[in-house]
């Protein structure tokens, strides 16, 4: 105690105080921090020989310069001293311990975020989230909260990328604060369509937003429109995403498909038979492109007609009439070939299906 004492009064002794607590054992640390405690909040952030210490501080002393931290930004006044953050800056220049930054990030400059933010999203996840709750929490002060979305989608530009994880649950965590609206999402969507790579959790990113402000689907119409021109298709997991969203703002989103290139549209139907039934809808459609209509007919209407072919050799079989029974009036029966395919005749104008009931199913 008469040494804490003495250092009050010669504060160059502090260094002495800090190499001892840096090489002591881990009770001898904590009971050394806890007395020095009343001596900080003496000296104060503008004490010239405490910053210098801050700023060489050991490895081991580190935990103490958090606690110092801690002490001196509790008390009454919120402002902070540029020699007390420099010297923070200079220990986590030299240690690459961002930890030591986390207690004054409200002090810092927009710069300095920016650089250090990297660092941020890599640690723990509970100390990730509560980092970007805490700048979130600044309300603009130093960076936007659209801003800050968008640069955590950038640090995962590709699937590969050592943050991925990290950037995943932060995005979550950052679209569940109420500081983020249906006006600043739509924004920081506008944002990430027009940078080129597209981060590969944007479309993952739309998809959430989606569920969370169903009213922003139309807007979405607009962002999978730049997609294709950004050949979406080129990554599996944004094409994954891609067709996903489409589903989600049906039937908004069924002109959006009708717009790729013959080789991705024909994937689409390939992988997705769900949408058969919708796009089959538009084929009337005049704006629909020749080759998706070709598509369309080929695939999709071949198999209408093939299951209307199975309906009536059903009938032809079990000898029941293939209209439905409400009608008992007109209702006639089939109960010979010739009149099933009479009647199929009738319902399929074209040559090509009649070779096929023809040659086919019946003979």
């Amino acid at each position: 105690m008469l040494f804490i004492s003495l250092c009050s009064k010669k504060t160059k002794l502090l260094k002495n105080f800090v190499l001892t607590l840096s090489n002591a054992d881990r009770l001898t640390k904590t009971i050394l921090s806890k007395i020095s405690f009343k001596l900080i909040k003496t000296l104060g952030m503008n004490c010239f020989d405490l910053n210098f210490i801050i700023a060489v501080c050991p490895l081991r002393g580190q935990i103490w310069v958090k606690q110092i931290c801690q002490v001196l930004l509790k008390q009454k006044y919120r402002f902070s001293n540029l020699n007390f953050i420099n010297a923070l800056k200079e220990l986590f220049v030299r240690t690459k311990n961002v930890i030591t930054l986390i207690p004054v990030l409200e002090f810092l400059r927009h710069k300095t975020i920016v650089y250090i933010l990297p660092k941020l999203i890599s640690l723990d996840q509970i100390k990730a989230k509560m980092t970007v709750q805490q700048i979130l929490k600044l309300r603009s002060k130093i960076i936007q909260s659209t801003e800050l979305l968008l640069r955590i989608h950038n640090l995962s530009p590709v699937i590969s990328s050592p943050l991925l994880v990290n950037v995943k649950i932060l995005i979550e965590f950052c679209l569940q604060q109420s500081i983020f609206n249906d006006e600043k999402l739509a924004l920081v969507l506008q944002r990430l369509s027009q940078k080129r790579p597209i981060p590969i959790l944007f479309l993952r990113t739309l998809i959430q937003i989606l569920l969370i402000y169903p009213t922003l689907n139309k807007f979405s119409l607009k962002i999978l429109y730049r997609m294709i021109h950004a050949n979406v298709w080129g990554s599996l997991s944004l094409w994954q995403g891609f067709i996903r969203c489409c589903k989600m703002c049906q039937p908004y989103s069924l002109k959006i498909i009708c717009i790729l290139p013959r080789t991705e549209f024909k994937r689409v139907l390939q992988n997705n038979t769900d949408l058969a039934e919708p796009l089959l809808r538009l084929i009337d459609d005049p704006t629909i492109l020749k080759h998706v209509k070709k598509i369309l007919m080929k695939k999709y209407r071949k198999n209408t007609v093939s299951q209307k072919i199975l309906k009536y050799k059903t009938c032809l079989k079990k000898d029941i009439p293939y209209e439905h029974k409400k009608n008992k009036e007109n209702e006639q029966l089939f109960n010979t070939r010739e009149e099933i395919i009479y009647r199929i005749k009738i319902d399929n104008k074209k040559k090509v299906m009649l070779d096929m009931i023809s040659g086919k199913i019946f003979f």
